[in-house]
């Protein structure tokens, strides 16, 4: 699933709404230990062999070696190391018995004895326990960063010292990932951590509000389901507010704002929220409904299941369908969180005259390469395109930035591109052609961004060719910088 496609799924709580989500990583330790463990060696072979003669009575070395079919050389240190994990005794000259401990060995079929070892385990820097990855690939930070995903910190910041590993849970942690019963072997004793290294698991960040009160909640999904483990645990040490989020949802209301851009006639058209949000409720429930009759209709078998579940198919993508228009029959509506993306796709593949997107910051996570074929087929097309950015940082972050310069040397070889200067304003727009509109505090071309912060996402969309229309001329008078 896409994280626009988690934070649709997950979106409807009572009591709350969502108002952000993002690409993170959550803070993974590591961690190298000294350990005295008891693991369960099988028996070589050879000795097992021995030891087996010497329990049914045979006990001179030259019949045992010559039951075994052993030359000298190979009976002698197979003897040797015997005597040396004391498993038998000499009692006479070349004759040999088993010892209690042998007896104990053989009985379990394997060597089980205390050793000193050093052991790798990844130590969850949320819920401050050991955990098992399984295969899940982890990210070192510079790679967080290079991904564009928002680091969540660890609280307490500290990283896990000697007293926070509890020998149960680090057991456990093993037995998860080892999984095979004959594999394992049970940690006596932690002595130190020798090594840590701080590390990363890909989440994704979904940011609630409650409707009634300033409290935020953040709720994390990880491999697709909700870990309630680190949604607790991240509020109980106090994170939204340690990291900031408290404060920038609480002060990041401009829903007035967006209402005075839009004008008088769009915010005479606004729908009301519950009714919108009822719409997507149910473009939610029909959605999870054609991918199940999807996947059902994929594996049936037999001509009277595959005439049925094909029926209940057709029945869902209308259903899906009728959804979908009732949501675009508004002319004017609230944005949720995880719409933006889609209408930057929309714009890039579907325009036919003019984009206009303005953003506070251009990054190369979102303006890849796969943007900038894009923007290169709707110049074929002879759509124009003019993408704003803050005067300030165009200004002053520019300067090493490739996707800028691409952009400014595609605008030299065609005039159906410009990259120009807005002022710094809350807001920013995308406008596609006469079909939409949508202005909002959502950074078009920087919101996969590792630096930014997890805030209230609030936009306005207006689909009434009309008013488009009259709002890019509103833009260009109030937003862009001379």
């Amino acid at each position: 699933m896409t994280p626009e496609e988690i934070a649709q799924k997950y979106e409807n709580r009572p009591g709350f709404q969502l108002v952000d989500y993002a690409e993170v990583g959550l803070p993974i330790y590591r961690l190298w230990i000294d350990v005295v463990s008891l693991e369960r060696r099988e028996l070589p072979s050879v000795q097992e062999f021995i030891l087996r003669l010497l329990e049914s009575g045979v006990g001179d070395a030259p019949t045992v070696s010559g039951i075994l079919g052993l030359d000298g050389r190979v009976f002698e240190l197979s003897i040797n190391a015997l005597f040396s994990k004391m498993w038998i005794a000499e009692e006479g000259r070349n004759i040999y018995a088993m010892t209690k401990k042998g007896r104990d060995v053989l009985e379990e079929g394997a060597d089980i004895s205390p050793q000193d070892e050093t052991i790798a385990i990844d130590f969850d820097g949320i819920t401050r326990e050991p955990v098992n990855l399984g295969r899940e690939v982890v990210a070192k930070p510079s790679e967080l960063r290079s991904a564009g995903k928002i680091e969540i910190r660890p609280y307490p910041a500290s990283s896990p010292q000697l007293d926070d590993l509890d020998l149960r849970k680090v057991q456990k942690a093993l037995e998860a990932r080892i999984g095979k019963p004959n594999d394992l072997k049970e940690v006596l004793s932690i002595n130190r951590i020798a090594r840590k290294s701080r590390l990363f698991r890909s989440a994704i960040a979904l940011l609630f509000k409650s409707d009634r009160s300033k409290n935020v909640e953040l709720d994390f999904v990880i491999n697709g389901a909700l870990s309630e483990d680190h949604s607790v645990a991240f509020a109980r040490n106090d994170g939204p507010t340690k990291m900031g989020i408290q404060d920038s949802v609480s002060s990041g209301d401009i829903r007035q704002t967006l209402k005075a851009q839009i004008g008088q006639d769009a915010r005479g058209l606004l729908a009301d929220d519950t009714q919108v949000s009822n719409v997507r409720v149910e473009v939610a429930a029909s959605k999870m409904l054609l991918e199940s009759a999807k996947q059902k209709a994929a594996r049936a078998k037999g001509a009277r299941a595959k005439a049925e579940l094909t029926a209940k198919l057709e029945n869902a993508e209308q259903r899906h369908e009728r959804a979908k228009n009732s949501l675009d029959d508004f002319p004017v509506r609230s944005v949720a969180v995880y719409e933006y993306p889609a209408f930057l796709a929309d714009a890039l593949e579907n325009a036919e005259h003019s984009i206009i997107v303005s953003s506070t910051r251009i990054l190369d996570t979102i303006v890849d390469g796969y943007f900038l074929r894009s923007i290169n087929v709707l110049l074929d097309r002879h759509v124009d395109i003019a993408l704003y950015i803050n005067g300030g940082w165009l200004r002053n972050g520019e300067q090493g930035n490739g996707v800028v310069s691409q952009i400014k040397e595609l605008s030299k070889r065609n005039a159906g591109i410009s990259l120009r200067r807005t002022r710094k304003s809350p807001v920013n727009w995308l406008i596609c052609d006469d079909r939409f509109a949508v202005v909002s505090s959502f950074p078009w071309l920087s919101y996969r961004d590792s630096k930014r912060p997890l805030r209230r996402m609030q936009g306005l969309m207006v689909q009434d060719s009309g008013l488009v229309g009259r709002l890019r001329e509103t833009f260009r008078t109030r937003e862009v910088s001379e």
